[in-house]
């Protein structure tokens, strides 16, 4: 059975709700997140919104870093990964 391909939507939304409830967790401010990579807070809520289409792996990667986890949990469709992956105890705080 063949899977249907996500659109672009879709996989834009998935990465904000990936990085949301990463942000959620750990309990970090959005400022605070911006500041750590390098960006303005307007851009953080707009990645975790899905409403980002400049997205580039550069900016993933900076995320992926500042928030300890592997670039691909980022960009998974959360079938392979269970909250307590990203609680705070297993993710330490820079």
């Amino acid at each position: 059975m063949k899977k249907e391909a996500k659109s672009l939507e879709d996989i834009l939304l998935q990465i904000g709700n990936n990085l949301y409830t990463i942000r959620h967790v750990r309990r970090d401010k959005i400022a605070t997140v911006a500041r750590a990579i390098g960006v303005s807070h307007p851009v953080i809520s707009l990645v975790e919104n899905g409403r980002y289409k400049s997205i580039n792996i550069a900016l993933l990667y900076r995320l992926a870093t500042y928030y300890k986890v592997p670039l691909g949990y980022i960009l998974s469709d959360g079938a392979d990964k269970s909250i307590f992956d990203i609680h705070p105890r297993y993710i330490p705080q820079l």
